[in-house]
Order: structure tokens, then C-alpha cells, then sequence
């Protein structure tokens, strides 16, 4: 799942697919927050001021960016419900310069959203449409993102259950009764009202809603959220849906990783434009949080971007993050089998293992990391792996295949020397100096000479120390079906093992 802020800022066109480090290789969908409203720019109206005119719909900016998304293989994940601020009584724009009002005429928006989903009827087709996601704003019981006039939690949780309804009968009437439709809960933190009141309320009304998605956030490198971690956070959903007689519903992660990257040095805002930094820490990071995904059972844990821009999907250098995303993709259609990891924990290091096995048989998947929520952290962790594999496998010698990420495939630890050497300090990033989106124009290098020296100068001096070069080997499978192996694992880094038990004695 690819996330975007906005649809104009990323226009998906298919020139830039980026075939090198391409996030084609494992995306399905792209998430657009504010799909249909909320501000002038993503209103689908000719005139979004004109409160005399209400039904002056333009939807061809909605259409065209979905048909370039479409074009690249990719399925929409369109986030409703931002009520253009024509159809409110008054405009707040909450704390991301987007109305958070409810319609004064639910009717008027109603027809918004019905002339909507006609648009996308008549543009894409019903099948086409049945193969997308939709939801009901973005962290729905967030105060930032949607409030009553009064601010009251109680009245706030009813004007959202009535936006639901309508933005959801309006799809559902128009394209069909089988849409992919669901919401999107803050829930790792506590809302102005509590998200398990509305799961509860669609079960009750038999409202359309296939699925609940979450966000969540910690805060920096070496500081946990102080809400719920990823394990509990999607539990916490899921058991107030079982509870409600919804047991059928899917879970995913909309939208998170850090908020913040470390202290800077100079004036500056410190928030990670893609939330993540680009030290090798984050490689473990993200390999402890597919791990809990797998274990969850949930779908899907959203980005913000992979690559070191200009476009943060399709543009650059791959950030470790990206590494760790196209291995654990490849998981996927895989059976999990049992996977022990030994090894004695440096200094407080987290050690987990996840294992799989293909549908045919033929191949078995591992990855392990090590992880400590320290950016200095050093050291190695000794390893030992035993995974218990297809009885067809006994008794012969497999190929194994070897992955490592880790600083030796990472550009950013020798890009913060180059930094250092040329004397590029903090205060020349808009955002957090710790993302690896150097060149994105709202968070990376501020000037536009810095950006142009990157790119002309750093960035191919730096390619070849983004790449996961595999190493190759053999190893014996034991009688009982069951092979060790031992390595040495650096704290913070992360191992991918591709097993073929195709290979004849």
C-alpha cells in the first residue's frame, strides 16, 4: 500500500516507474487521503467558494489521477468523506488545513457523493470499481480530521455515523452492494471518542463495512509510542468487531512508522516528511513490524514513500525501508512453518525469525533481524535458525540464497559522511535531516543547488552501496526434515534467506 497526501502531488504517470528499485515489484494499492474533498485544491467542483451553486461537480481531476494509477497496475484506495466546505455551515480546518465541519444538508452531500461514484461508474466500470477500496475519512474519530460545531464527542461520533451511512449508500446504491467500503480509526491513541462505539453501531445498522484499518505511530528512534504498540492496536479492533458479530472483517496499518526524527541542529521543523529515517535501524524496525503483521494477521502496513525523490515512489535512491518491503512481499501466497531463533541478545536486542514455505513446495522464505530501538546501537547477535521444512525435503542439499540489509547496503551512512565533509548542516532541510527523502521538495534539501548537487554529484557516487547483493551457498537438510543455520547478525540489521529445495542430490 502506497499512501498519498494528496493526488496532484503525485500524478502516477508510468514514464517514472523506476526500474532499478521499482515498488511495482510488491504494491498493490495507493492510498489517497482526501480523495473527494475537504479544500479548495481537492474539492470535485468548478467553483468550491460558490455556496449558491451546489451541484457544480467536476470530478476530472479524481478521474484522470485513478486512471494513471490504474494504468500502472495499481488499484485505488480512495479515502471519502471530507466534506467540501461549501456544503458546511462553517469552515475549520482542523490541523490539516482541511474542513473538519459535517455537511449542514446531508442531501446535498449525499448527491455529491452519488454524482461521484457515477463518475468513477461511468469512467472505470463496475468490475474495475469492485477491485478498489474505499473509506470513510481518514482517522475518523480523530478531532483534526472531522468535529462537530460544538466539539462534543458524543454529537461528533453521531454526525460521523451519519456521514458513513450516506457517503457508503450513496457508493454502494450507485457501483454495488459488494464495494469494498470500511474507515480508517486513529485507535493507537485515543481519539475524541472512541472508535469501538462506531464498529459497534455498524454491526447494529447493518451498515456496509468490510473492513477497520488503523494508524500508528511511534515517535523516534529509541522512544515508543506511549499509546498502544502495533500487536494490541490492531487486536484492540478486531476484538470490538468479534464482539459486535463482525467476524469477517480484514485490518491493515492506513498510515505510520515515526513521527520524528533526532534532535536537530538548527532552526527547523524535526517531523519525518515519509516517517521513516534513513539509517540501516530502520531495516530492523520495519522487519520487527512485518513480523507483528504476520503474527496479527493483518493485510497490510502503508508507506509514505521508499525512495529518495524528487517522487518519493519512483525517483532516487531506495531507502533500507524498501529493501525490507520487496523481500517480505515476496512471503506472500507462502504457508508459514515452525522457525526457532537462538542467540544470545546483545545488549538488550530483540531477536525475531518468520519462515515460509511456497504453495508448491519448492521454496522456503526466512527472515530474521535484530532489533533495538537505539540509533547507536553496535555490536552482533550470534544466530542460530532452525526451521522445520517439507517432509519432500529430508535428507538433501538445498541452495541457499543470502540477503543481508545492512550498512553495506544502505547509501545514507556514507551519505551523512558527505554531509559532514562538505559542511551540509541541518538547518539546510525543511524537514528532519534523519529522511532519506532527500530530494522531495517539501522535506528534503531546501535549496534548490543542494538538491541539484545531490542529484548530479552524490546520489551516483552512491548506487552501488544500495544494493542487496545475495550470497550464495549450500546446506544439508537432516534426516528428521529440519535444517540449523548459524550466522553472525550486526544489531540493527536484517537477514533474508531464500531456500530452493528444487536442487537434486
Amino acid at each position: 500500500m502506497l499512501t498519498l497526501w494528496e493526488l496532484g502531488r503525485n500524478s502516477f504517470v508510468k514514464s517514472r516507474r523506476n526500474t532499478e528499485w521499482d515498488v511495482l515489484e510488491f504494491a498493490e494499492f495507493v492510498e489517497i487521503m482526501g480523495a473527494t474533498g475537504g479544500s479548495d485544491n481537492r474539492d470535485c467542483l468548478r467553483n468550491p467558494s460558490d455556496r449558491a451553486v451546489l451541484d457544480d461537480y467536476d470530478f476530472s481531476r479524481l478521474v484522470a489521477g485513478c486512471r494513471s494509477i490504474v494504468g500502472l497496475g495499481l488499484k485505488p484506495y480512495l479515502k471519502l468523506g471530507n466534506v467540501p466546505s461549501k456544503y458546511s455551515a462553517d469552515r475549520d480546518q482542523g490541523d490539516f488545513n482541511m474542513n473538519v465541519r459535517p455537511p449542514a444538508d446531508y442531501a446535498a452531500y449525499g448527491r455529491y457523493m452519488t454524482a461521484c461514484a457515477k463518475a468513477l461508474l461511468d469512467a472505470f466500470g463496475r468490475e474495475e470499481l469492485l477491485k478498489w477500496r474505499f473509506a470513510v475519512l481518514t482517522e475518523f474519530e480523530n478531532a483534526g480530521w472531522f468535529k462537530d460545531t460544538s466539539g462534543d464527542p458524543g454529537k461528533t461520533f453521531q454526525e460521523y455515523c451519519r456521514l458513513y451511512e450516506t457517503t457508503a449508500e450513496a457508493f454502494t446504491r450507485t457501483i454495488s452492494p459488494y464495494l469494498a467500503i470500511g474507515a480508517h480509526a486513529m485507535a493507537v491513541t485515543e481519539g475524541l471518542w472512541d472508535e469501538r462505539l462506531f464498529i459497534k453501531y455498524a454491526a447494529e445498522h447493518g451498515l456496509p463495512l468490510k473492513f477497520i484499518t488503523a494508524s500508528f505511530y511511534d515517535a523516534r528512534p529509541g522512544q515508543f509510542t506511549s499509546g498502544m504498540d502495533m500487536p494490541r492496536t490492531i487486536d484492540h479492533l478486531r476484538d470490538a468487531a468479534v464482539a459486535a458479530g463482525l467476524t469477517n472483517l480484514w485490518y491493515g496499518v492506513d498510515e505510520g512508522r515515526l513521527l520524528w526524527g533526532m534532535p536537530r541542529k538548527g532552526p527547523g521543523p524535526n517531523d519525518l516528511g515519509i516517517r521513516i529515517v534513513g539509517d540501516t535501524w530502520q531495516a530492523a524496525y520495519d522487519a520487527r513490524i512485518v513480523k507483528q503483521l504476520f503474527d496479527s494477521g493483518a493485510d497490510y502496513f502503508a508507506s509514505w514513500g521508499y525512495l529518495s525523490g524528487p517522487d518519493i515512489f519512483f525517483e532516487g535512491l531506495p531507502s533500507v525501508s524498501f529493501h525490507v518491503a520487496r523481500e517480505s512481499a515476496k512471503f506472500g501466497g507462502m504457508r508459514r512453518v515452525p522457525v526457532a531463533s537462538e542467540g544470545k541478545p546483545h545488549d538488550g536486542a530483540e531477536i525475531g525469525a518468520v519462515a515460509a514455505v511456497s504453495a508448491d513446495g519448492g521454496t522456503v522464505r526466512v527472515m530474521a533481524y535484530a532489533f533495538k530501538n537505539d540509533l547507536g546501537a553496535s555490536g552482533s547477535v550470534p544466530l542460530r535458525l532452525e526451521i522445520r521444512l517439507p517432509s519432500a525435503w529430508k535428507g538433501r542439499i538445498v541452495r541457499v540464497v543470502r540477503k543481508v540489509v545492512d550498512d553495506d547496503s544502505n547509501w545514507f551512512d556514507e551519505w551523512r559522511k558527505i554531509r559532514k565533509e562538505r559542511g551540509i548542516g541541518d538547518e539546510r532541510f525543511h524537514w528532519s535531516p534523519d529522511d532519506p527523502a532527500t530530494l522531495h521538495v517539501q522535506c528534503g534539501l531546501r535549496d534548490e543547488k543542494d538538491r541539484e548537487m545531490f542529484a548530479k554529484e552524490i546520489e551516483p557516487q552512491l548506487r552501488s552501496r544500495s544494493q542487496l547483493k545475495p550470497v550464495v551457498g549450500n546446506a544439508p537438510i537432516g534426516p528428521d526434515g529440519t535444517i540449523s543455520l548459524s550466522l553472525s547478525l550486526s544489531v540493527n540489521t536484517v537477514v533474508f534467506l531464500e531456500l530452493d529445495g528444487t536442487l537434486k542430490d
